[in-house]
């Protein structure tokens, strides 16, 4: 299908059409796109090719099929997508670093993403998406959407012979991948977002390149209007973090439900190791109290390994009905990569891998129960169809033990713009690590549907921190970028009803950022709180915190210190 093609037809349509977000950096969508699908053949084979243009971007799929509409199958031998970049682009990539084990070779996208000339990548490096690239004063970011559910394995980008990045096959694959495709076979979107560092930061295109598609309703159910009215996105309380080996001591986990409770979170999050000794009894009565203590029902998220709970149909459904039983609201899903396991058949984004993603999404919907991916790969845009994948990993997060201050500007215009990411917020840093205001920034810079709140029980409370993260929204109505690029600094605004959070880091330097509060609404006052930087650092540093009245017309001149950063909190006055 790349040569000795002969032109069948081409045909073209323009659709408008609109949805809500459950989740993400608004509420509300509208899409409007011109389309034209090319079609060719060879011998008896027809390839669609169909490129869709939006206001912020575009994108492009291919279907295979029989002339006579006929089964058959294809073995998947290369695919000769191409992006030709213009040669003295910037370019802002995650590069294929494997994480070698006793166990295998995996990855998890969990790498520093790089900045370089797109002359300097070398010819053995493969990239991942999202892969961002500013170019002739335009920014765009490349990746894939619709992976899930496609029979087809993730992708990445790879210089080929001619000095071009080609798509190719993601790498760790398990030890027996399937290339065969059934026809009608149709692939992800290969999808870019063009434009500003704005259009990126404020895009739903990897959502929206999809079309007028419905969100997925388990069989029998295809009467219920909204099917999805249990999904909640919301913070919750996470103590892994700093309480790695405890996790079965359920006088600890009793002390963080209380706190979610008391802040007004919607979870908490018993993670790895949580079942310990206790018996089924001991489990759900812990999970009882968290939804019946104190009147407040808190729902409770709990962590999973893939490949033992999850590894294949039958597996689901009894750990499901398991958990079904207990109560569980929710599940942080754990190494997707499958770095606990040796020699396993799948793994990564290999097709069998990425079909069991897209049979797991559908098992959890029909038990209504959210879902946290994390040693997983990127977000595809499957919120779309899945409204209960509210989070994923697939970022380089505190969990790590602490964050690089030059990855939140990148982050902000690449990976969180392609969707959810926990990042596990902390409010204060590691030793050597940013300041206090960074940050409480990336709560506000990072899309999340499952916050997972990861300090200590003590530090919530205080009234230095309190009202910020008890009112910090999860889902958003609104997204404003405000100022910045990915080398220097980054500041972005998010609206939820009538109030809004602005959050800005630097990525190294000491500077001062003034920040330009038009986007309020002209002519009300709005009581403003500012975090900003103190010079303090590590787990002992404080953040200053002053309230004024603000309008539309207010600039705010703030000092963000070396690897500093900022939130404000902007409450509408009735």
């Amino acid at each position: 299908f790349s040569k000795g093609l002969t032109f069948v037809n081409a045909t073209s349509d323009e659709k408008e059409f609109s949805y809500v977000c459950r989740s993400g950096k608004t509420n509300k969508v509208s899409v409007h796109y011109k389309e034209k699908v090319i079609t060719t053949k060879v011998d008896d084979l027809l390839m669609d090719v169909t490129f869709r243009a939006l206001n912020d971007g575009y994108g492009f799929q291919y279907t295979f099929r029989k002339e006579d509409a006929s089964v058959s199958s294809l073995i998947w031998e290369n695919e000769f997508t191409e992006f030709n970049l213009p040669i003295d682009s910037t370019t802002y990539g995650m590069d294929y670093v494997p994480n070698k084990t006793d166990k295998g070779t995996f990855y998890s996208y969990e790498e520093q993403y790089l900045t370089r000339p797109v002359l300097d990548i070398d010819y053995v490096s493969k990239v991942s998406f999202p892969f961002g690239y500013d170019a002739n004063g335009y920014y765009s970011f490349i990746t894939e959407s619709a992976l899930m559910g496609s029979g087809y394995h993730g992708s990445f980008l790879q210089k080929n012979d001619k000095g071009i990045l080609a798509t190719v096959e993601a790498p760790a694959s398990g030890t027996d991948p399937d290339y065969s495709v059934a026809l009608p076979f149709t692939s992800p979107w290969r999808v870019s977002c063009v434009g500003s560092y704005a259009t990126a930061v404020e895009t739903t295109i990897v959502e929206d390149i999809q079309g007028d598609i419905q969100e997925y309703v388990p069989e029998g159910e295809s009467n219920n209007a909204d099917y999805y009215d249990w999904v909640e996105p919301g913070p919750a309380a996470w103590n892994w973090y700093l309480h790695p080996n405890d996790q079965a001591d359920y006088d600890l986990q009793k002390t963080y439900i209380d706190l979610a409770k008391d802040m007004g979170w919607k979870y908490t999050i018993l993670d790895g190791g949580w079942e310990g000794n206790h018996s089924f009894s001991e489990q759900k009565e812990l999970i009882d109290y968290a939804h019946n203590n104190g009147g407040k029902k808190l729902k409770v998220i709990v962590w999973a390994e893939t490949m033992d709970k999850f590894g294949n149909e039958a597996k689901m459904r009894r750990t499901l009905d398991y958990y079904h039983e207990l109560g569980v609201d929710g599940l942080k899903v754990d190494f997707w990569d499958g770095q606990q396991h040796t020699g396993l058949p799948h793994q990564m984004e290999d097709k069998q891998t990425i079909k069991q993603y897209d049979d797991f999404y559908k098992m959890t919907a029909e038990y209504h129960m959210v879902v946290n991916c994390h040693g997983c790969n990127k977000p595809t845009g499957e919120k779309r169809k899945y409204p209960h994948i509210i989070n994923r990993e697939a970022i380089f997060g505190n969990e790590m033990g602490r964050v690089f201050s030059d990855q939140g500007p990148i982050n902000t215009v690449l990976r969180a713009a392609v969707g959810p990411t926990d990042f596990t917020p902390v409010v204060l840093p590691s030793e050597y690590d940013v300041t206090v205001g960074y940050q409480m920034a990336l709560t506000v810079l990072y899309e999340s549907g499952l916050p997972s709140m990861a300090d200590l029980d003590e530090t919530y409370r205080k009234d230095l921190y309190k009202d910020y993260f008890s009112r910090l929204p999860a889902a958003w109505d609104k997204t404003k970028f405000i100022d910045g690029t990915p080398k220097t600094y980054v500041v972005v605004a998010r609206k939820k009803g009538d109030n809004w959070w602005v959050g800005g880091v630097t990525a190294s330097k000491e500077r001062n950022i003034t920040v330009d509060l038009s986007f309020l609404d002209v002519g009300s006052n709005y009581s403003a709180t500012f975090y900003t930087d103190n010079g303090s650092r590590g787990r002992e540093a404080t953040i200053e915190k002053e309230t004024e009245i603000v309008t539309s017309t207010t600039k705010k001149l703030i000092h963000l210190s070396s690897q500093g950063g900022f939130a404000i909190e902007l409450i509408k006055q009735q």
